[in-house]
Formats: C-alpha cells, sequence, structure tokens
C-alpha cells in the first residue's frame, strides 16, 4: 500500500487570512488541506478559545494573558491584525467570539 502525504493547514490557511479564524479554516477546506491544526487557550472564567499565543497582542488589537481576560472581555477584541484587508467583518473576531457560533 502506497502512503500518501496529507496537508495539514496551520491555524488554517493562515497564509491567505487571520490565523484561526473560521474564514482561515474555510479557507483551508477550499484549498484542499486533510486537516486543520489549531491551537486551544483558556480563558480566566474557564472558557476554551482557539488562539495560538498564550497573549493576544500579536494577533489582535488588544494586549494581555489569554488567561487574565473573561471571554466576554477577550471577544471583544479584533483578531485581524495580520490580515487586515484580506477578510470579511464576520470573523474578525476571530473564533475567540466565533466558536460559539461554530458550535450552533
Amino acid at each position: 500500500m502506497e502512503k500518501q502525504t496529507l496537508v495539514w493547514a496551520h491555524r488554517g490557511a493562515s497564509g491567505y487570512a487571520p490565523e484561526n479564524t473560521l474564514e482561515a479554516f474555510r479557507k483551508a477546506v477550499e484549498m484542499g488541506a486533510d486537516g486543520v491544526e489549531l491551537d486551544v487557550q483558556l480563558t480566566k472564567d474557564g472558557e476554551l478559545v482557539v488562539i495560538h499565543d498564550e497573549t493576544v497582542d500579536r494577533t489582535s488589537d488588544g494586549s494581555g494573558w489569554v488567561k487574565d481576560f473573561t471571554y466576554a472581555r477577550i471577544s471583544r477584541f479584533n483578531y485581524n491584525r495580520t490580515h487586515k484587508d484580506q477578510c470579511g467583518i464576520e470573523d474578525r473576531r476571530g473564533l475567540l467570539s466565533g466558536d460559539r457560533r461554530a458550535r450552533a
């Protein structure tokens, strides 16, 4: 049996959309990725959020440690810092707020 190399989209299609957002995950699927790698952190009030870094500084308009924010507070930041002109308004908040929509 021949082994097949699988393609995993790192934080979604993070070269094309803000990482770890629904937009990045959708783009990865459109581009034919076999899977998506994502990272999860825990907020101060025990909510799981999809974000790579332990701080929000690099990917959002906020600053601070994920673990020090409540879900309500962290979901107010804008997470399109790395792709300001390339994402739709729906996912500019990323999966931090989109994770609840994704479950709906």
